[in-house]
């Protein structure tokens, strides 16, 4: 968990686009959903190592209007990705 919040869509496109340099990528494992929630169970590959994390969704009016996501250790984000966050 790095204790990070990104709020709206502009800002978390730019999170995700900015805020993860270096060739990694997602592989989704599983995905469980109903009317008003989803969440996602997957791996994430960088520099070789693999990661797994999980996300909840929050739907509304048939879009996402929240997504918590979690990862299995605590880790202090890098500083050049600051300007992308709030420290909660």
């Amino acid at each position: 968990m790095s204790h990070e919040r990104v709020s709206g869509k502009a800002a978390y496109l730019r999170f995700n686009a900015e805020g993860f340099p270096g060739d990694w990528h997602l592989a989704v494992q599983r995905i469980v959903a109903d009317e008003g929630t989803a969440a996602s169970w997957i791996a994430m590959n960088d520099a070789g190592e693999t990661y797994p994390g999980l996300s909840f969704f929050d739907i509304a009016d048939d879009l996402i209007v929240k997504i918590t996501d979690f990862w299995p250790e605590a880790y202090e984000p890098p500083a050049a990705r600051a300007h992308l966050t709030e420290r909660i």
